[in-house]
């Protein structure tokens, strides 16, 4: 009677263990590649395993049918002859093999263990990125994930919520409030009982913003009778939670993100006038990682540090970076960022032409209403009044006339844009002149109230509109640093 071989029946059910963990690493490589890496790995699995099986006998036999010239009828009795008689005999055959297999399949799951899966690293690209159509590829974004994990998709969703926040406040004038960011810490940061996303970086990104813009809020914001005393709190938290983002070794801290977590730390500061902080995390950042949305902000520092000097020549030299390397026409809108700080340096100098030129630039990349404002009021300080009148006419707002005032007022328009229009209107046109910095002040008033004004009452309401300019909680107030602005307005 033969002897029963522990030791080859030991390899041979090692073999087949080997060929099942290679089979469940590569089908973990395709998950990870493909828009599935949303969907949960077992669940993802037990939807492909009857499928898995006949593909693999069925790659084989057409292996075989093409390198042998055997029948394809026959090729799994060759198979099943050959693994029986010849592979599961010879031990040194299932030794090579196992090493190769258990090789192949750590490696894999090495790779999928610190690598960000493609699709997550586009999503967060789109995401972070600073083009104005951002919003609408985000939205595309998540109805694929929304597909593939709803869960997950509503997670990501409220991520994005905070970030379409931060952008009304900066770009479309939101308003600063308290509320909207509590909510935000609230939702992202009580009743987590899913441990992944409570650890997962862009949750912690998300709620270092939602931190950001409660501080700022909270420090600044016009129906706050008084600063509240925790702003620095929340600034605080802010900076730890980027700091953790920042120094993550998750396959999903993108270095995208992490750069961009040190960014918002640098804006954070920004935002509650810490401007040398600000500036050092600018560099930081910079130093990592050179890009065009950071080089725009430290241009803003310099100028709110008055160090027009520095600010013009650093411009110079990320200007002439962006356009060296494409990135000009792959960021539009940062590059146009650039422009405009660059552009309001001159402006600061009164170099009214250098500043015209600049802002003609960021305007033909990128004509928001920021811009626009930007341009029309360098124009209307280099003197060129018929210029300015066709910018702001880009408005397509209506004409402003007295009896319109009041209702106007209660209209939906961007405020800043009145405050323009006034400074182009021919000075003995009081009435006008009144009619424009009234509705930027958002103060009703009647044509008879209107055609009272005269050029005593005019200087009192220049001053007047000066100092709300100073406490602007909107881009508008950037207006008030530019000495001829301030001459304008009878300082």
């Amino acid at each position: 009677m033969k002897k029963f071989n522990y030791y080859l029946c030991a390899l041979q059910l090692l073999a087949i263990a080997s060929v099942i963990v290679s089979i469940t690493a590569l089908i973990l490589l395709f998950h990870h590649q493909t828009d599935d890496y949303s969907v949960p790995f077992l669940k993802y699995l037990a939807s492909i395993r009857l499928a898995v099986p006949p593909i693999i006998a069925l790659f084989v036999s057409y292996i075989l049918v093409f390198v042998s010239g055997i029948k394809i009828g026959d090729a799994p009795r060759v198979v099943i002859s050959y693994l029986r008689n010849s592979f599961f005999q010879s031990p040194r055959a299932m030794l090579i093999v196992m090493l190769c297999l258990f090789t192949m399949s750590l490696s894999i799951f090495w790779y999928t263990s610190v690598v960000t899966p493609p699709s997550y690293a586009r999503l967060i690209a789109v995401l972070l990125g600073g083009e104005q159509d951002r919003q609408v590829l985000v939205k595309n974004e998540l109805k694929l994930l929304e597909e593939k994990n709803p869960d997950l998709a509503r997670k990501f969703r409220l991520a994005v919520d905070v970030f379409q926040e931060r952008s009304k406040r900066n770009f479309n004038h939101g308003n600063l409030n308290t509320t909207t960011p509590r909510l935000f810490v609230r939702a992202l940061d009580t009743n987590i009982s899913d441990k992944e996303w409570a650890e997962h970086p862009l949750r912690k990104l998300a709620l270092a913003e939602s931190y950001s813009m409660w501080a700022q809020a909270a420090l600044s914001s016009p129906l706050q009778k008084n600063a509240d005393p925790h702003w620095r709190e929340w600034l605080q938290k802010c900076l730890e939670l980027n700091e953790e983002v920042a120094n993550s070794s998750s396959r999903y801290a993108t270095p995208l993100m992490q750069y961009s977590a040190i960014n918002n730390s640098g804006n954070a500061l920004l935002y509650t006038g810490d401007l040398k902080g600000a500036e050092q995390y600018y560099k930081t950042v910079l130093n990592l990682n050179r890009n065009l949305s950071s080089a725009g902000n430290l241009i803003a520092v310099y100028i709110y540090l008055g160090e027009l000097d520095s600010a013009i020549e650093f411009a110079k030299e990320i200007r002439e970076w962006g356009m060296n390397t494409g990135k000009a026409l792959t960021e539009t809108s940062a590059f146009s960022a650039v422009l405009g700080n660059s552009a309001f340096a001159y402006l600061m100098r009164d170099e009214y032409e250098n500043a015209s030129q600049l802002f003609i630039e960021a305007y033909d990349l990128e004509p928001d209403n920021m811009n626009k404002l930007n341009l029309a009021l360098s124009l209307i300080l280099e003197g060129d009044r018929k210029r300015a009148l066709y910018v702001l006419s880009q408005f397509k707002y209506p004409d402003l006339e007295l009896a319109d005032q009041s209702k106007r007022v209660m209209e939906e328009y961007d405020t800043c844009y009145y405050f323009v229009r006034a400074l182009v209107i021919e000075k003995t046109k009081y009435p006008l002149i009144a009619a424009n910095f009234y509705t930027y002040l958002k103060q009703a008033r009647t044509s008879n109230q209107l055609l009272k004004e005269n050029a005593i009452t005019n200087n009192e309401l220049r001053l007047t509109t000066l100092n709300a300019l100073q406490n602007d909680p909107t881009p508008c107030r950037d207006f008030y640093m530019v000495p001829a602005v301030r001459r304008l307005l009878g300082e």
